[in-house]
Parts: structure tokens; C-alpha cells; sequence
């Protein structure tokens, strides 16, 4: 569940930076899920429990920050380094 709930948090945080172009609120949430997925990866690490479900939102975690970052590159304004 620690992987499930930090990827759910980070995932928030990616959420506040790449689409409402808000960095410092997305920091701030990320601080939190860090900890979870830090806590998550050590228990993995030293075998408490194995990938499992955590190992696949970690994966759906990562798609949505690429599709996101896209979208939000995407939506930059020309001067600001944006694509369109």
C-alpha cells in the first residue's frame, strides 16, 4: 500500500506541475510522496514485500508523469519554451 499511496500522491504532484504550471505546490507534494516511496523502496530493498502490486503503480506512476510532461511542454507558451 505504500507504493499504491505515494505513486497516488506524486502522481497528484505531476498533476499541479505539468498541467496547472504550479512548481511550488508540486514540490511541496512531492516531499510527501518521496518519503512514502523512499519508505516502500527500503521495505522492497530489504524483502519485506515484493514488487507485486507496488512494482505496477510505480509503472502507471511513470506513464502518467511522461504523457503529462508532454502535455504540459506541449501547452507552454512559445516564449517560455513551449512547442506550440
Amino acid at each position: 500500500m505504500l507504493a499504491v499511496g505515494g505513486a497516488i500522491i506524486s502522481v497528484y504532484g505531476t498533476y499541479l506541475n505539468n498541467i496547472n504550471h504550479d512548481h511550488e505546490g508540486a514540490m511541496i507534494v512531492w516531499m510527501y510522496s518521496n518519503v512514502v516511496l523512499f519508505l516502500w523502496a527500503v521495505g522492497n530493498a530489504f524483502g519485506y514485500w515484493d514488487g507485486g502490486l507496488g512494482a505496477i503503480a510505480l509503472v502507471l506512476m511513470y506513464m502518467v508523469y511522461a504523457v503529462t510532461n508532454l502535455y504540459g511542454l506541449l501547452s507552454l507558451p512559445p516564449k517560455r519554451g513551449g512547442y506550440t
